[in-house]
């Protein structure tokens, strides 16, 4: 049976709306990762689809891969929206490497329904991290952890403890600890929470305020967030007083570390490899690239994309008659798209902010990491350069694992 792969501009501006029933829980992570393997499959294919001359069929994987991605995103959870991410940037970054490599496999069409896709992307803003989930997760928590006396407040029990057996059994060399075990946590830990940890009601109104900011932070742009995070306390309250009471199994972090430009990085590889398109659509029509972005605005772009750090539009330029599209990366500072040196996963981590690398981010074309690796198959991998790998999304959570 033949399948029809056919895409249409129109076709990729009507495609369904994610459904309205919001989702009432979000998958285990080790059910998140079956959307990885989906994804790897949906790209290889897309590969495979480009060397083979398949238009059709490679666009069908690459649309269906941001599908796929929305769809995770639904979840109001951020594990979920990290996973959503991965699987964004793994179309993205297949979408770069064939237009690299086989451009010529794309037809007019393909460019056409992939533009509306990538463009309905950053209209929509379809993967802006939300908190409201977590912020119920930590809500039912504390209850788990509280009594209630019926007024809404309560003290700590041990009883809201569901994890694993108590650790102090497990050491040998303390026969006292495993001896008591259970028994001694019971009688300590209400003296201990009547002194040192505060009451529910106190608990849960820190724990709102700690989402509230975050999600007011998350609806900023993420040039605006820096500033907006200045005198932010990236600490989650339970976590914080659990961590009074255990230090080794509980993460003093809070969100904000891992996830501050986590959605920007999505729209910076979406605008670049729009930017990539119209500039291949230039050439193919007027057999030279354009001198700037401009060249293609309205005709193959609709405006140019931005930059996720600065605000203003992305950059790009011919280098030895090349196109080249990037961005200023988090040290803000225009290198005339020189990239720094790659790191030790073959990649740029343009949007690493703690200690920016003095160079641009390239956007398009991919850089290339040295050495690739060969499948069973004898295929090259290409993946090596994903904004994440997709393998650690899940536990770079915090609480993900």
């Amino acid at each position: 049976m033949r399948h029809d792969y056919s895409f249409t501009e129109e076709d990729a501006k009507n495609l369904p709306e994610p459904s309205e029933n919001p989702s009432l829980v979000a998958m285990f992570p080790e059910n998140l990762s079956a959307y990885l393997d989906l994804t790897r499959a949906l790209r290889d294919d897309a590969y495979v689809a480009a060397e083979d001359g398949d238009g059709r069929r490679m666009t069908a994987n690459l649309i269906a891969m941001f599908d796929l991605a929305e769809q995770v995103h639904e979840a109001p959870f951020i594990v979920d929206e990290m996973v959503a991410t991965t699987i964004a940037g793994m179309a993205t970054s297949a979408i770069g490497r064939n237009l690299a490599e086989s451009a010529e496999a794309f037809r007019d069409e393909d460019f056409s329904a992939l533009t509306a896709r990538l463009q309905r992307i950053l209209d929509e803003q379809a993967f802006r991290i939300r908190t409201n989930g977590d912020e119920a997760y930590y809500a039912d928590s504390i209850q788990r952890y509280y009594t209630d006396d019926g007024g809404g407040d309560g003290v700590f029990t041990i009883d809201g403890d569901w994890s694993d057996e108590d650790e102090q059994s497990d050491d040998d060399d303390d026969e006292e600890d495993e001896w008591l075990g259970d028994r001694w946590d019971r009688f300590r830990v209400p003296i201990w929470a009547a002194l040192v940890m505060p009451g529910r009601s106190e608990l849960a109104a820190a724990n709102e305020r700690y989402h509230r900011e975050l999600d007011r932070v998350f609806r900023l742009p993420p040039w605006e967030r820096d500033a907006a995070l200045a005198d932010f306390v990236d600490e989650v309250p339970l976590w914080m007083a659990l961590r009074k009471w255990d230090s080794k199994s509980v993460q003093p972090e809070g969100y904000v570390y891992i996830l501050k430009r986590v959605d920007a990085e999505v729209y910076q590889y979406v605008g670049g490899v729009l930017s990539a398109i119209a500039a291949v659509r230039h050439q193919r029509i007027n057999h030279q690239w354009p001198t700037s972005l401009e060249d293609v605005v309205p005709k193959f772009l609709r405006e140019v994309p931005i930059d996720q750090f600065t605000g203003r539009p992305l950059h790009y330029k011919l280098i030895d008659g090349k196109p080249v599209v990037y961005s200023v990366s988090a040290d803000l500072d225009d290198d005339g798209g020189q990239s720094p040196e790659l790191d030790d996963r073959g990649s740029v981590r343009g949007y690493d902010d703690d200690s920016p690398a003095d160079g641009d981010w390239i956007l398009w074309p991919p850089i290339e990491s040295g050495d690739a690796d060969e499948d069973a198959d004898g295929r090259i991998d290409r993946d090596r350069d994903d904004k994440v790998q997709a393998d650690n999304s899940v536990q770079d959570v915090p609480g993900g694992e």
